[in-house]
């Protein structure tokens, strides 16, 4: 059965503002995900030169409305009788205590149809700054079961995303285990006894840096940005159309396999790398990215790109980087070939990948486990508050 509905406004009605002068109160933050927290929890610490006198005063059970509203930023405060928030806020107060069961309130202003209401509705010409006037906000439909009916789907929905954080904490452990399992093998790079120039390893080697002249020509090839390797995993949609004429040598494509380096950056940024998955086979390489090219027979790509996003890697090339901006750096192929790294045997190379590769598996499966998470989450939200759950 579908449930009746009521415009948001016979729910909940501005609040009177109370600012915080020179009382002491919890602080609290506005987070995408999370809602309302501990403004600790979300900047490790408070500034102490915050002046928060003109803070708004929120108590136990308010709404409290962020920015960007189309990206559901809203919550209600349960964490205190009172609190503060910034100015910028928007507070409201629930007219129906009792007939309103504040999770569920939560969830259906939070939820795809509502967010996609906010984001036709919204006002002004810059993205980052549109809002949604008040009057709008108030006229949204809110489906309104029983209120026994809406503490049973709350319920539900909050089962659901228990799940899928699980799942998406599981998915950040699984990203960062192969960097845990490389220390534990092998310890920090710094403290290595055994080592060698990175020239005796690999030779580096680039491409050229054309662009045509229409950004969405459809040309035969593509060169790469430096994004295409900066976040440390390899995005081949970041590229650019060669010039329709141009083909370029054999040489400057790539492959699937390959360990590519940006040589410029910004200082934190130099010296990202990258391991090819996959790759089409029209990208090319530019100039600022190199290719690993192995001399030392064996050597493995997984291993390599591994140790080269060590912080201690990544900190001895970006002290080998060069120039005058702040803003992008430069490392030179001759310093990078001569910085000394551990000498890995290439049996033990191999076993790390082989471990590596297992830990690829099972980040896939649970990546998919998580796609069928998200269905099954828009699902139920769609059923539930449509009054078919």
């Amino acid at each position: 059965m579908s449930w009746p509905t009521v415009p948001l406004g016979e729910l909940i009605t501005p609040a009177k503002i109370r600012r915080a002068g020179d009382d002491e109160y919890p602080l609290l933050s506005m987070t995408m995900h999370h809602g309302l927290v501990p403004q600790d929890a979300k900047f490790i610490k408070r500034v102490a030169s915050t002046d928060t006198s003109s803070y708004k005063v929120i108590n136990r059970g308010q709404l409290v409305v962020g920015f960007p509203i189309d990206e559901g930023v809203l919550d209600f405060q349960t964490l205190h009788e009172e609190a503060i928030v910034s100015p910028a806020y928007g507070v409201w107060n629930l007219k129906n205590g009792p007939d309103v069961h504040i999770p569920y309130l939560k969830r259906f202003l939070r939820s795809d149809a509502a967010i996609a209401y906010y984001a036709a509705k919204l006002r002004g010409s810059t993205a980052r700054r549109r809002s949604l006037p008040a009057p709008i906000f108030l006229e949204l439909q809110v489906s309104l079961p029983p209120i026994d009916e809406q503490r049973r789907i709350a319920a539900i929905l909050d089962h659901v995303e228990a799940l899928r954080s699980r799942n998406y904490r599981g998915r950040l452990l699984l990203h960062t285990l192969p960097q845990h399992l490389f220390t534990t093998m092998f310890g920090d790079p710094d403290a290595a006894t055994n080592t060698i120039e990175l020239g005796a390893i690999t030779r580096l080697s680039g491409g050229r840096n054309l662009v045509g002249d229409d950004p969405f020509a459809d040309s035969r090839f593509r060169v790469l940005k430096i994004s295409a390797v900066t976040s440390g995993r390899f995005i081949p949609e970041e590229s650019k159309p060669l010039p329709g004429d141009y083909e370029p040598p054999s040489g400057h494509l790539v492959r699937a396999g390959d360990l590519l380096m940006s040589r410029a950056n910004t200082t934190e940024l130099v010296g990202a790398a990258a391991l090819v998955d996959h790759s089409p086979s029209n990208l090319a390489l530019p100039d600022k990215i190199w290719r690993f090219d192995w001399l030392e027979s064996g050597s493995n790509a997984v291993f390599y790109h591994a140790l080269l996003s060590t912080r201690s890697i990544r900190r001895r090339i970006s002290l080998l980087s060069s120039g005058s901006g702040g803003s992008m750096k430069n490392v030179s192929k001759a310093k990078l070939s001569t910085m000394r790294i551990p000498h890995i045997p290439v049996g033990q190379q191999q076993e790390f990948a082989r471990l590596v590769e297992g830990i690829a598996r099972r980040a896939e499966q649970v990546r998919q486990r998580g796609d069928l998470f998200e269905r099954m989450a828009a699902s139920i939200q769609a059923r539930a508050f449509r009054g078919e759950l």
